[in-house]
This record gives structure tokens, C-alpha cells and sequence, in this order.
């Protein structure tokens, strides 16, 4: 039913993220799999998601609908972007995170296409309440959401029908983990036997690294203080040691074998974390590297995963936890239970570092519970988020609309049916029948007649 049919996936950037990875990932799977017509469109920015592309074979392009402040520049710049699409002819608009969920719902109906799909990939972070938007939401022919905080939101926030909103979470790929080499330990000064904690997301706003700083500190004081390791030697460890080698004295790699390795963009966090490891007296045992291109070299080495957050959409980050064989002690919110299973021992509340540094003590305390754990968080990923199963679920979610040649129709409300979000859902109800002559695509459920 999908072969042939032309699907334009549209990202803000090329630059490489989390939700542009999916994006990549999915049109790989469309155009394997349903044998579909693919292309990838950018509004900005040349990155590594556009090898991924090429490897693939799927054509590419950067095409901005315009960012300039005078208003009759963006008008021509939307006109241009329009038309460009008309060009393509595609039959479903796909729009991946924010802004680009607005612009191509906004302005889908001038296009050509016979639908436009909005896929909400968080929980609402960069929601203005602006006029596009409602206006996007009110257009927009179907919802996607990766997790279900953030079908709750276009509930509450625009009162999208919930029989609308189809939850697929994030997929992710079983890889075997390579053999960490000594140079990679060296740059990150670990040594053989050091018990080595996690956590990949970029220092920003949205994180609770400060939380996890605390509990690491009370995970020291009860398993052996680090306060007398090198502490000008820990600074330059911070401060740049991927540009330079040797940096380590013994007296500072002797820090009682526990680090605390916190990898991800120094963003606008990175000078206060720092200030306050060094506050706290445990600078020597955390490192800072910056972003690491070889994640897996980098989760091969670690012995316990953590995300610590105060909301999320669906982490892809405790995905690659999973699939690593890691044991994983997060905050206990929605994301992580829907990821980690609703019965998961290694939760702990928000905003508690004593509860959290529990977590990472009981891992420590036993290899054989964090072997377990881990083998147990990878039976999951393998049964439940690999991307055969998840972007199957988004090809059943476009079977169901008929892209007919000659009318417009529409993903029609699931009649009867009543979602109840997460995860676990079972993929999308048996396709609708062909709807009335004249009925239209809206998001409320068709009101009975009179």
C-alpha cells in the first residue's frame, strides 16, 4: 500500500540530535522496508545526519521557509518553500520536532500533499502559545507523540482528540559493544578496575545534573572520600584534556577508583557544575569531557548508566543504556518507567540526591545485581524498541490513511476506540473504512447528527 508513495521528512537541522537520528533511522526503514519514495528536507544546518542519508541512498536538501526579521522576506521565503514542495509532490508532509511541526502543519494544505503528520518529540519544551501554533494544531491531519507526556500535552495544551494521537516511543539499534581501548581509558583517566557512573546528556537547563552531583558526593562519603586526590591536576583533567595527553599524576588517578563521567555539550550548566564539584570536593573524581563522538567505547566502559532529569520525552540516551547491558539508576518519571518498565527497582524521586545515591550504592555493592539488571534492562530493548518493531508501528499509522490520487482523505478518528498512551500500546487499530463524500480531517471526533 505505501510503495511508491512520496514522503517528505522535514528537520530543523542536519546537525546530529537525538530526534534527528530517529528521523534518519525511520527513512531508512521506509524506504527498505515499504519500498516508499523518501526525501529528507532541512531548514539549516550541515551535519552528520546527512552522511547517514547519503549512505542510504535517500536524496537530501536544505530548504529554509526563511528566519530573516522583515516580514516580506519571510513572506517570499514561505512562498518559495511552498512551492518547492509543490514541486516534489509528496504525498505525506512529516515534520520532525518543533518548529518544523509548525511551518509544514501551518502550510501543508498548499502544498499539494495529501497530509501532514505532526510528531511532538518531547514534552512541550519550546511551546510559545502563538497564533501558528494553534493554528498548526488545528490543521494538522494526525499526531504523533514519542512518549506519553507528550500526548498529555497536545491533550491539555490544544485539546487534540485522544483517539488522535498515536504513542510510539524511540527506536533503538542492538549494536555489540567494542573492546575499550587504553588510549580511550588514558584520555579519560580510568584505570582497570575503577567502578565508572554515567551520564550522556549536554549540560543544559533541562538536565538535573546538580541533583546527581549531590548524590555523588554521598556516594563518596560512604564508600570513601576523594577530597585528598589533585585538584589543580583535576582541572586540567576538565578544562581540556581530549587536546592533550599525560595530564595525570598517580597521586590524582589514586581518587578510591569511582568516577563520576557526566559526557555531553558544555551548554549553558557547564561553568556552574563545575564550580560546584569543586564546592563539593569531588572535582577529582568527575570528569567533563564535552561530547563524545564514541559513545559505545564510552557505555562499554561504564558499569552504572544514570539519568538524572526533571522531564522528558522518551530518553534516547537510556535506550542506548539498555541496549549496553547497563544497569540504570534515573529519576522516577514517566519517561524512564515507560522505557525501564513500570516495576523498576533503580528509580528514585526528584529532586533527591540521598535517594539517588542509594540507587548507585546498591549497584555498587554487587556486580552480580548490576549484571543482572543489565541483562534484564537488555531483554527489554531487544523485545520491545528495536527498529523493526517501532518504525513498523509508524508504517501501520500510514496505511491507515488512503492516499488516494483523486480526493483528499484523511486519517480518520478511531471511532470506539479509546487510547490510553505509553509504550506497550498495540500498534494502530485495522484501517478505517473509506470515510463519507465530503467529511472532513479534523482532530474532534464527528459530531452525531441531529
Amino acid at each position: 500500500m505505501l510503495t511508491g508513495k512520496k514522503i517528505l521528512i522535514v528537520l530543523r537541522t542536519f546537525r546530529h540530535g537525538g530526534a534527528e537520528k530517529q528521523a534518519a533511522m525511520l527513512a531508512g526503514h521506509l524506504k527498505k522496508n515499504e519500498k516508499m519514495d523518501v526525501h529528507v528536507w532541512a531548514f539549516e544546518g550541515h551535519g552528520p545526519i546527512e552522511t547517514i542519508l547519503k549512505n542510504l541512498d535517500i536524496p537530501f536538501a536544505i530548504h529554509s521557509p526563511g528566519f530573516s526579521k522583515s516580514r516580506l522576506k519571510k513572506i517570499f521565503s514561505l512562498i518559495g518553500f511552498i512551492l518547492k514542495i509543490r514541486k516534489l509532490k509528496p504525498h505525506i508532509l512529516f515534520p520532525y520536532t518543533d518548529f518544523p511541526n509548525k511551518v509544514c502543519c501551518a502550510l501543508w494544505k498548499l502544498t499539494g500533499a495529501r497530509a501532514c503528520i505532526w510528531n511532538q518529540r518531547d514534552e512541550g519544551k519550546e511551546v510559545t502559545g502563538k497564533l501558528l501554533e494553534k493554528r498548526a494544531v488545528e490543521k494538522a491531519t494526525f499526531f504523533i507523540a514519542n512518549s506519553a507526556a507528550g500526548k498529555e500535552f497536545l491533550k491539555k495544551q490544544f485539546g487534540v482528540d485522544n483517539r488522535s494521537i498515536e504513542v510510539i516511543p524511540n527506536a533503538v539499534k542492538i549494536v555489540e559493544l567494542p573492546r575499550v581501548s587504553a588510549k580511550f581509558r588514558e584520555k579519560l583517566g580510568i584505570q582497570p578496575g575503577d567502578f565508572v557512573v554515567t551520564m550522556v546528556a549536554n549540560l543544559q537547563r533541562y538536565k538535573d545534573h546538580e541533583i546527581l552531583l549531590e548524590a555523588w558526593s554521598i556516594f563518596l562519603k560512604h564508600t570513601g572520600d576523594a577530597r585528598a586526590a589533585d585538584l589543580p591536576a583535576a582541572e586540567r583533567l576538565n578544562k581540556g584534556f581530549w587536546k592533550s595527553r599525560n595530564l595525570f599524576s598517580k597521586r590524582f588517578l589514586a581518587a578510591g577508583g569511582k568516577v563520576l563521567i557526566l559526557a555531553g555539550r558544555h551548554d549553558s550548566t557547564y561553568g556552574k557544575l563545575f564550580e560546584m564539584a569543586k564546592r563539593l570536593n569531588i572535582a577529582s573524581s568527575v570528569r567533563f569531557p564535552g561530547r563524545i563522538e564514541d559513545i559505545a567505547q564510552l557505555l562499554a566502559l561504564t558499569d552504572a548508566a544514570v539519568l538524572s532529569s526533571v522531564s522528558e520525552g522518551c530518553p534516547n540516551v537510556v535506550l542506548e543504556y539498555m541496549v549496553a547491558g547497563l544497569p540504570v539508576a534515573a529519576t522516577d518519571i514517566a519517561a524512564a518507567r515507560e522505557l525501564l518498565g513500570a516495576d523498576y527497582s533503580f528509580l528514585a524521586p526528584k529532586k533527591d540526591p540521598r535517594a539517588l545515591a542509594e540507587k548507585i550504592l546498591e549497584l555498587y555493592d554487587s556486580p552480580e545485581l548490576r549484571k543482572e539488571v543489565g541483562r534484564r534492562n537488555l531483554e527489554r530493548a531487544e523485545t520491545l524498541f528495536t527498529p523493526e518493531k517501532i518504525f513498523g508501528r509508524f508504517a501501520a499509522v500510514l496505511k491507515e490513511y488512503r492516499m488516494s490520487e483523486k480526493d483528499n482523505n484523511y486519517f480518520k478518528i478511531r471511532e470506539g476506540t479509546e487510547s490510553k498512551g505509553g509504550v506497550l500500546d498495540k500498534p494502530t487499530v485495522p484501517r478505517p473504512s473509506t470515510p463519507p463524500k465530503g467529511q472532513g480531517g479534523k482532530n474532534t471526533a464527528p459530531k452525531p447528527k441531529k
